[in-house]
Protein backbone atom coordinates (compact mmCIF):
# COMPACT_ATOMS: atom_id res chain seq x y z
CA UNK A 1 0.00 0.00 0.00
CA UNK A 2 1.23 3.23 -0.73
CA UNK A 3 -0.91 5.65 1.54
CA UNK A 4 -4.13 6.19 3.01
CA UNK A 5 -5.86 6.55 -0.73
CA UNK A 6 -4.37 3.44 -1.94
CA UNK A 7 -5.96 1.39 1.93
CA UNK A 8 -9.14 2.96 0.94
CA UNK A 9 -9.62 1.51 -2.41
CA UNK A 10 -8.29 -1.58 -1.32
CA UNK A 11 -10.89 -2.01 1.46
CA UNK A 12 -13.50 -0.92 -0.95
CA UNK A 13 -12.45 -3.97 -3.79
CA UNK A 14 -12.26 -6.09 -0.89
CA UNK A 15 -16.11 -5.27 -0.28
CA UNK A 16 -15.00 -3.86 3.52
CA UNK A 17 -15.83 0.09 2.41
CA UNK A 18 -18.93 1.40 0.30
CA UNK A 19 -16.92 3.14 -2.78
CA UNK A 20 -19.15 6.64 -2.33
CA UNK A 21 -17.46 6.53 0.94
CA UNK A 22 -13.85 6.31 -0.70
CA UNK A 23 -13.38 10.31 -0.25
CA UNK A 24 -14.43 10.51 3.36
CA UNK A 25 -12.15 7.37 4.00
CA UNK A 26 -8.79 9.15 2.15
CA UNK A 27 -9.63 12.17 4.57
CA UNK A 28 -9.21 9.74 7.62
CA UNK A 29 -5.68 9.06 9.40
CA UNK A 30 -3.95 6.77 8.12
CA UNK A 31 -3.55 4.90 11.77
CA UNK A 32 -6.79 4.15 11.81
CA UNK A 33 -6.58 2.69 8.26
CA UNK A 34 -4.05 0.39 9.08
CA UNK A 35 -5.38 -0.59 12.50
CA UNK A 36 -8.55 -1.76 10.70
CA UNK A 37 -6.76 -3.22 8.53
CA UNK A 38 -4.39 -5.19 11.25
CA UNK A 39 -7.44 -6.25 13.13
CA UNK A 40 -9.24 -7.93 9.95
CA UNK A 41 -5.94 -9.58 9.18
CA UNK A 42 -5.22 -8.17 5.74
CA UNK A 43 -1.65 -6.66 6.52
CA UNK A 44 0.29 -9.14 4.69
CA UNK A 45 4.20 -9.11 3.33
CA UNK A 46 7.53 -7.60 4.70
CA UNK A 47 8.14 -4.59 6.48
CA UNK A 48 9.90 -2.62 3.88
CA UNK A 49 6.84 -3.55 1.87
CA UNK A 50 4.10 -1.51 4.50
CA UNK A 51 6.68 1.54 4.47
CA UNK A 52 7.23 1.39 8.05
CA UNK A 53 4.10 -0.90 9.46
CA UNK A 54 5.62 -4.32 10.42
CA UNK A 55 2.96 -6.73 8.87
CA UNK A 56 2.53 -9.01 12.12
CA UNK A 57 -0.27 -11.76 11.50
CA UNK A 58 0.30 -13.17 15.09
CA UNK A 59 0.73 -9.84 18.21
CA UNK A 60 0.92 -12.73 20.40
CA UNK A 61 3.05 -14.98 18.63
CA UNK A 62 5.43 -12.03 17.96
CA UNK A 63 6.26 -11.04 21.33
CA UNK A 64 6.33 -14.43 22.66
CA UNK A 65 9.58 -14.80 19.59
CA UNK A 66 10.24 -11.69 20.54
CA UNK A 67 11.10 -12.27 24.26
CA UNK A 68 12.26 -15.94 23.64
CA UNK A 69 14.83 -14.25 21.54
CA UNK A 70 15.92 -12.19 24.19
CA UNK A 71 16.07 -14.69 26.37
CA UNK A 72 18.02 -17.17 24.19
CA UNK A 73 20.65 -14.32 23.88
CA UNK A 74 20.94 -13.94 20.36
CA UNK A 75 20.35 -16.15 17.37
CA UNK A 76 23.78 -18.23 17.83
CA UNK A 77 22.02 -19.72 20.60
CA UNK A 78 19.04 -20.74 19.90
CA UNK A 79 20.34 -22.39 16.41
CA UNK A 80 23.14 -24.47 18.91
CA UNK A 81 20.41 -25.31 21.27
CA UNK A 82 18.35 -26.58 18.88
CA UNK A 83 20.81 -28.34 16.46
CA UNK A 84 22.48 -30.35 19.77
CA UNK A 85 19.03 -31.19 21.29
CA UNK A 86 18.51 -32.94 17.80
CA UNK A 87 21.43 -34.54 17.65
CA UNK A 88 21.21 -35.55 20.90
CA UNK A 89 17.62 -36.93 20.95
CA UNK A 90 18.29 -38.88 17.18
CA UNK A 91 21.42 -40.35 19.42
CA UNK A 92 19.16 -41.75 22.11
CA UNK A 93 16.91 -43.22 19.96
CA UNK A 94 19.38 -45.23 17.70
CA UNK A 95 21.84 -46.20 20.71
CA UNK A 96 18.54 -47.09 22.94
CA UNK A 97 17.06 -48.79 19.97
CA UNK A 98 20.48 -50.79 19.34
CA UNK A 99 21.22 -51.36 23.30
CA UNK A 100 17.87 -52.98 23.73
CA UNK A 101 16.79 -55.00 20.28
CA UNK A 102 20.39 -55.69 18.03
CA UNK A 103 22.81 -56.79 21.37
CA UNK A 104 22.54 -60.85 22.64
CA UNK A 105 22.00 -59.61 26.24
CA UNK A 106 22.11 -63.37 27.78
CA UNK A 107 24.85 -64.09 25.40
CA UNK A 108 27.03 -61.20 26.79
CA UNK A 109 26.44 -61.72 30.34
CA UNK A 110 28.27 -64.89 30.19
CA UNK A 111 31.10 -63.43 29.44
CA UNK A 112 33.90 -63.86 32.77
CA UNK A 113 37.35 -63.96 31.86
CA UNK A 114 38.93 -64.03 28.40
CA UNK A 115 38.15 -68.15 27.65
CA UNK A 116 34.51 -66.95 27.62
CA UNK A 117 34.32 -63.85 26.18
CA UNK A 118 34.25 -63.11 22.10
CA UNK A 119 34.79 -60.69 19.80
CA UNK A 120 31.81 -57.83 20.29
CA UNK A 121 30.24 -58.77 17.20
CA UNK A 122 29.49 -62.31 18.38
CA UNK A 123 27.12 -60.94 20.71
CA UNK A 124 25.06 -58.27 18.08
CA UNK A 125 22.47 -60.06 16.19
CA UNK A 126 19.71 -58.70 14.01
CA UNK A 127 16.55 -58.75 15.53
CA UNK A 128 14.55 -59.13 11.96
CA UNK A 129 15.84 -62.25 11.17
CA UNK A 130 14.52 -63.65 14.44
CA UNK A 131 11.68 -61.21 15.21
CA UNK A 132 10.53 -61.70 19.05
CA UNK A 133 7.82 -60.08 20.90
CA UNK A 134 10.55 -57.62 22.37
CA UNK A 135 12.07 -56.75 19.37
CA UNK A 136 8.70 -56.01 17.79
CA UNK A 137 8.03 -53.59 20.76
CA UNK A 138 11.24 -51.86 20.30
CA UNK A 139 10.63 -51.83 16.50
CA UNK A 140 7.73 -49.61 17.65
CA UNK A 141 9.14 -47.80 19.80
CA UNK A 142 11.65 -46.77 17.87
CA UNK A 143 9.29 -45.81 14.75
CA UNK A 144 7.28 -43.70 16.93
CA UNK A 145 10.26 -41.81 18.64
CA UNK A 146 11.82 -41.19 15.29
CA UNK A 147 8.62 -39.32 14.14
CA UNK A 148 8.96 -37.25 17.08
CA UNK A 149 12.26 -36.44 15.96
CA UNK A 150 11.41 -35.62 12.44
CA UNK A 151 8.46 -33.40 14.21
CA UNK A 152 11.70 -31.69 16.25
CA UNK A 153 13.68 -31.36 13.46
CA UNK A 154 10.53 -29.44 11.34
CA UNK A 155 9.64 -27.64 14.47
CA UNK A 156 13.44 -25.92 14.96
CA UNK A 157 13.01 -24.95 10.61
CA UNK A 158 10.40 -22.97 12.26
CA UNK A 159 11.94 -21.82 15.51
CA UNK A 160 15.05 -20.86 13.03
CA UNK A 161 13.13 -18.88 10.97
CA UNK A 162 11.35 -16.78 13.34
CA UNK A 163 15.12 -16.48 14.99
CA UNK A 164 16.51 -15.11 12.01
CA UNK A 165 13.27 -13.04 11.63
CA UNK A 166 13.88 -11.44 15.22
CA UNK A 167 17.90 -11.35 14.58
CA UNK A 168 16.99 -8.45 11.96
CA UNK A 169 14.14 -7.28 14.28
CA UNK A 170 16.80 -6.78 16.93
CA UNK A 171 19.71 -5.00 14.81
CA UNK A 172 17.95 -2.96 11.80
CA UNK A 173 14.78 -1.96 13.99
CA UNK A 174 15.45 -1.56 17.83
CA UNK A 175 19.13 -0.60 17.24
CA UNK A 176 20.46 -3.85 19.88
CA UNK A 177 23.75 -5.61 18.72
CA UNK A 178 24.37 -9.09 19.53
CA UNK A 179 27.17 -7.65 21.93
CA UNK A 180 24.65 -5.75 23.27
CA UNK A 181 21.92 -8.20 23.66
CA UNK A 182 23.72 -9.88 26.26
CA UNK A 183 23.63 -7.53 28.86
CA UNK A 184 20.26 -5.68 27.85
CA UNK A 185 17.74 -5.79 30.07
CA UNK A 186 14.18 -6.69 29.05
CA UNK A 187 12.44 -3.50 30.40
CA UNK A 188 15.20 -1.60 27.90
CA UNK A 189 14.32 -3.87 25.10
CA UNK A 190 10.62 -3.03 25.65
CA UNK A 191 10.88 0.74 26.25
CA UNK A 192 12.79 0.69 22.72
CA UNK A 193 9.79 -1.06 21.23
CA UNK A 194 7.28 1.60 22.67
CA UNK A 195 9.56 4.14 22.15
CA UNK A 196 9.67 3.20 17.94
CA UNK A 197 5.99 2.64 17.77
CA UNK A 198 5.23 6.19 19.09
CA UNK A 199 8.37 8.06 16.86
CA UNK A 200 6.13 6.89 13.85
CA UNK A 201 9.62 5.23 12.01
CA UNK A 202 8.30 2.06 12.52
CA UNK A 203 5.06 1.10 14.04
CA UNK A 204 3.68 -2.67 14.57
CA UNK A 205 -0.08 -2.37 13.13
CA UNK A 206 -2.34 -3.24 16.48
CA UNK A 207 -6.05 -2.33 17.18
CA UNK A 208 -5.84 0.55 19.87
CA UNK A 209 -4.38 3.67 20.00
CA UNK A 210 -0.90 2.95 21.39
CA UNK A 211 1.73 0.20 22.38
CA UNK A 212 2.22 0.17 26.32
CA UNK A 213 4.76 -2.70 28.22
CA UNK A 214 1.64 -3.83 29.49
CA UNK A 215 0.37 -4.80 26.51
CA UNK A 216 3.49 -6.75 25.30
CA UNK A 217 3.33 -8.46 28.84
CA UNK A 218 -0.19 -9.22 28.80
CA UNK A 219 0.22 -10.75 25.35
CA UNK A 220 3.27 -13.06 26.09
CA UNK A 221 1.39 -14.35 28.95
CA UNK A 222 -1.80 -14.60 27.69
CA UNK A 223 -1.89 -18.34 28.05
CA UNK A 224 -0.90 -18.56 31.32
CA UNK A 225 -2.91 -16.03 32.65
CA UNK A 226 -6.19 -16.93 31.23
CA UNK A 227 -4.81 -20.96 33.12
CA UNK A 228 -4.41 -18.90 36.18
CA UNK A 229 -8.22 -17.58 35.79
CA UNK A 230 -9.42 -20.27 35.29
CA UNK A 231 -8.11 -22.11 38.45
CA UNK A 232 -8.74 -19.01 40.61
CA UNK A 233 -12.51 -19.04 39.49
CA UNK A 234 -12.28 -23.13 40.56
CA UNK A 235 -13.53 -23.05 36.51
CA UNK A 236 -10.36 -25.91 36.24
CA UNK A 237 -10.26 -26.96 39.84
CA UNK A 238 -7.58 -29.20 40.49
CA UNK A 239 -8.47 -32.47 42.79
CA UNK A 240 -8.64 -35.27 42.29
CA UNK A 241 -11.92 -37.32 42.25
CA UNK A 242 -11.46 -39.08 45.83
CA UNK A 243 -14.41 -38.42 48.46
CA UNK A 244 -13.55 -36.05 51.60
CA UNK A 245 -10.46 -35.04 49.48
CA UNK A 246 -9.78 -31.18 49.62
CA UNK A 247 -9.17 -29.09 46.37
CA UNK A 248 -5.37 -28.85 46.00
CA UNK A 249 -5.96 -24.62 45.33
CA UNK A 250 -7.49 -22.72 48.20
CA UNK A 251 -9.75 -19.20 47.48
CA UNK A 252 -7.29 -16.78 47.70
CA UNK A 253 -8.26 -12.63 49.00
CA UNK A 254 -9.61 -11.04 45.67
CA UNK A 255 -7.05 -13.20 43.35
CA UNK A 256 -9.44 -14.40 41.39
CA UNK A 257 -10.88 -11.05 39.79
CA UNK A 258 -7.56 -9.25 39.86
CA UNK A 259 -6.02 -12.96 37.84
CA UNK A 260 -9.39 -13.15 35.18
CA UNK A 261 -8.99 -9.32 34.98
CA UNK A 262 -4.92 -9.12 34.43
CA UNK A 263 -5.89 -12.34 31.76
CA UNK A 264 -8.21 -10.41 29.24
CA UNK A 265 -6.31 -7.35 29.66
CA UNK A 266 -4.18 -6.21 26.91
CA UNK A 267 -6.21 -5.60 23.59
CA UNK A 268 -8.20 -8.33 21.73
CA UNK A 269 -6.50 -11.73 20.38
CA UNK A 270 -6.99 -13.23 17.16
Amino acid sequence: GGGTGGFSSEMAALGLLNPDDLGAADDEAPDKLHNEMAELGLLHGSAEETEGWGAVANLDVFFSNMYSFYHHRGLATILISGVSNMITLGFTVVFSTFLFSWVDWTALLECKDEHTCHPFLHYVSNPMERPTLWSVMVFIWFCLFSVYWLWTVLSFGTQARDAMGMHRFFQHRLGISQRDLQTIEWHEVVARLVALQESGKYRIAINKAGLTAQDIACRIMRKENYLIALINKRVLPLHLPVPNLPCLIAAGDGTSDAAATHATNGGEGR
